[in-house]
């Protein structure tokens, strides 16, 4: 067996304590238990994107500025780069929990 990506040389190389195993073991087949087929959204901003832009957070508590000044950076960071944030407190993931499911 060799590696997709190069040859057990190569390998030597980068892995001298696993090559000489590895490189001389055969994997066992695998059986293909299910096949998915994923299906874009209906409904998406991005129709070029199959997984949108968008963080969900949850918290027991809002995220501040002065509770939480590095989250609120990465937060703040998320927004500006394109992200859609949607922030769930311990109530507000209730309702969506009631709502969706």
């Amino acid at each position: 067996w060799k590696p997709d990506r190069g040859s057990c040389a190569q390998c030597a190389k980068v892995c001298q304590c696993y090559c000489a195993a590895l490189c001389h073991v055969t994997p066992e087949r695998k059986v293909v238990a299910a096949t998915y087929w994923v299906s874009p959204p209906l409904y998406r901003k991005d129709s070029a994107r199959l997984i949108p832009r968008i963080v969900h957070q949850t918290w027991f508590e809002p995220v501040s500025q002065k509770a939480y000044p590095n989250m609120s950076r990465l937060i703040q960071s998320w927004k500006t780069s394109g992200w859609e944030y949607v922030f769930y407190d311990d109530d507000a993931a209730g309702r969506f929990l009631e709502e969706h499911f």
